[in-house]
């Protein structure tokens, strides 16, 4: 099975990936008081990013999976940042639960695309 993505969802996972590859290179203390430490490697997200960049989706089985993984902990956090907001900040919840929903419905694709592997 191949994994079909529409050019905004293509950009959408760019996104992701620009700002978790920031979130990764920054400062060993800044990092630390960020978020906990990624399984990932700074360089699964450039590689992935160059993919995703040139519209390339030809994705090995190990990409796919690193894919989706980056994509579910990005999923968690944003849950997390939406349940950790107080009412004042309506706004800022309906601009994260829409990144949300959108998330969702492209990594319920990844996610077909490894369960298919």
């Amino acid at each position: 099975m191949q994994l079909f993505l529409d050019t905004d969802q293509l950009d959408f996972i760019a996104n992701i990936l620009l700002e978790r590859e920031a979130r990764m290179s920054t400062t060993p203390e800044n990092a630390a008081l960020q978020r906990p430490a990624s399984p990932q490697k700074l360089s699964d997200y450039e590689e992935l990013l160059d993919k995703i960049l040139a519209r390339n989706m030809e994705f090995d089985s190990d990409e796919l999976e690193q894919l989706a993984d980056i994509l579910a902990a990005e999923k968690r956090d944003l849950k997390e940042n939406i349940s950790q907001l107080q009412e004042p900040n309506a706004a800022k919840k309906a601009l994260l639960q829409h990144k949300l929903t959108r998330l969702e419905r492209v990594l319920e694709k990844v996610d077909e695309v490894c369960a298919m592997l």
